[in-house]
């Protein structure tokens, strides 16, 4: 066999590299890191799943349901989804308002601030009549 002059200097083999790569060292951290970040998640995870458990209280004596606080929790969620289909059809109209004619830009959004203003108000109004039911 020939040896070659980087094998007489080094003493290692051909093909092997003299120093570490910093991208093998870079991913040797990173998974380190991950199973840190891993074993922190299940951790938490753990700490949540007992913590009912461990801070459950004794379950009063059964009683007639509230049917007004779960009509008014309803009416809000019915409040909340028409009002965020609402400001999406605002938001989508005044996008293509504005895009059609530029110029307008400033009365379209405006127009649309007081406009979702309004629509937000009907969510607020709603969470008031089931705070105070």
């Amino acid at each position: 066999k020939k040896v070659t002059g980087s094998q007489r200097e080094t003493g290692r083999p051909p093909g092997l590299p003299g120093t570490t790569s910093w991208r093998h060292i870079y991913n040797e951290e990173k998974q380190q890191m991950t199973k840190k970040a891993a074993l922190v998640l299940l951790v938490a995870v753990l700490a949540l799943l007992v913590a009912p458990g461990a801070f459950a209280q004794a379950a009063p004596e059964a009683t007639h349901t509230n049917w007004v606080g779960v009509a008014a929790a309803i009416a809000l969620g019915i409040a909340a989804a028409g009002c965020g289909i609402g400001q999406g059809l605002a938001t989508a109209a005044a996008c293509e308002g504005t895009a059609r004619n530029p110029g307008a830009g400033g009365a379209v959004r405006t127009a649309f601030i007081i406009g979702v203003a309004l629509i937000e108000s009907l969510t607020l109004y709603a969470l008031v009549i089931v705070l105070i039911k």
